[in-house]
């Protein structure tokens, strides 16, 4: 994918859910799975190490990579780099599919977190991160 550059750099060279360096070109993920919404706007593209990125698969992340991909959204970087690469974005309906997924969860669904990890939605947790 041509925008796998451009994401490594706006994510310092890390794997966006577990923060190690990545090795390889890494792989673009959907933070907001495909499968659930199809959106490739680069609000809602991840670089991700194979790891992750196997284990994540079509699942919800955890609030904790939710409040970090909504820092990531409001960066100044973001929008340069879709002008730079000529990739679309539209933050405010990617943020409002996060919502309409997010906040009708019911508590305890459980939420990819790392590797094999879950964690239990909580709802009032997820209405913070998604302001």
């Amino acid at each position: 994918m041509p925008l796998r550059p451009a994401l490594r750099e706006l994510q310092q060279g890390r794997c966006f859910y577990c923060g190690d360096r990545l090795s390889g070109a890494g792989e673009v993920d959907h933070f907001i799975p495909w499968s659930r919404y199809p959106d490739d706007g680069l609000d809602n593209l991840v670089l991700a190490d194979r790891g992750c990125n196997g284990a994540k698969r079509d699942l919800l992340a955890s609030a904790r990579h939710v409040r970090r991909w909504r820092e990531r959204m409001e960066s100044p970087a973001v929008p340069e780099v879709a002008a730079a690469e000529r990739w679309p974005r539209h933050p405010e309906t990617t943020l409002g599919v996060a919502r309409a997924v997010y906040l009708r969860l019911p508590t305890g669904s459980p939420l990819w977190d790392s590797a094999t990890s879950f964690v239990p939605a909580k709802p009032p947790e997820l209405v913070g991160v998604m302001g």
